[in-house]
C-alpha cells in the first residue's frame, strides 16, 4: 500500500510542476516621449549612465551589445538592491533592446525596451515576462510601478537632452 501511495505523490507532485512549470508573469510600461528615437536611444543605450537617472536599474556593469553578458543591479520596492547576470538577446539602434537570463524551469526573465516614432516623440514600451516554478513564488508586486518610474525618469532626462540639456 505504501509503494501505491508513493506512487502516486510522485505523479501528483510531477503534475503539479508541470503545472507551474508554465507559470508566466507579464508587466509592461508604456509612455510617450517628446524627443525623438534617437535621443530616447542615446539616454537608453548608455549603459553606464544609468547611474544617473534610472531608479531602478541603478548600475549596469558591461555593455550593450548582442551576446554580451552584464551584471544589473536592480533596487526592489523595499529599497533593496539585487545584482544578477543578463545576456544582451538583441539591439537594434533607435528601436528595441532585450536582455534576458535566469535559471531555466525555475525562474527566467526577458525584459525589452522597445521604441516607435510617434507624431511629437517616441513611444516607449518596456515588457518583462518572467517563466518558471517559481513565479508564483515570487513577490513581483513591484516591478510594474518600478517600470512607470524608470519610464518617467527616462522621459525626463530624454526631453532635457532634446531641449539641449547635457
Amino acid at each position: 500500500m505504501n509503494r501505491v501511495r508513493s506512487k502516486w505523490m510522485w505523479m501528483l507532485a510531477a503534475v503539479v510542476l508541470v503545472a507551474l512549470g508554465g507559470s508566466c508573469k507579464t508587466v509592461t510600461a508604456e509612455t510617450v516621449i517628446h524627443a525623438r528615437p534617437e535621443t530616447v536611444w542615446r539616454v537608453l543605450s548608455d549603459a553606464e549612465g544609468f547611474e544617473a537617472w534610472n531608479p531602478v536599474h541603478v548600475k549596469i556593469e558591461g555593455a550593450f551589445s548582442e551576446g554580451e553578458v552584464i551584471r544589473i543591479h536592480v533596487k526592489d520596492g523595499d529599497g533593496k538592491v539585487s545584482a544578477f547576470d543578463s545576456t544582451i538577446r538583441s539591439v537594434v539602434p533607435e528601436k528595441e533592446l532585450v536582455q534576458g537570463g535566469g535559471v531555466p524551469c525555475l525562474l527566467t526573465f526577458s525584459h525589452s525596451f522597445r521604441l516607435e516614432s510617434v507624431e511629437g516623440g517616441t513611444r516607449v514600451v518596456q515588457r518583462e515576462e518572467f517563466r518558471g516554478i517559481a513565479v508564483p513564488f515570487v513577490d513581483l508586486g513591484w516591478v510594474g510601478p518600478g517600470y512607470d518610474a524608470v519610464n518617467a525618469a527616462l522621459k525626463q532626462r530624454s526631453e532635457e537632452l532634446e531641449r539641449g540639456g547635457r
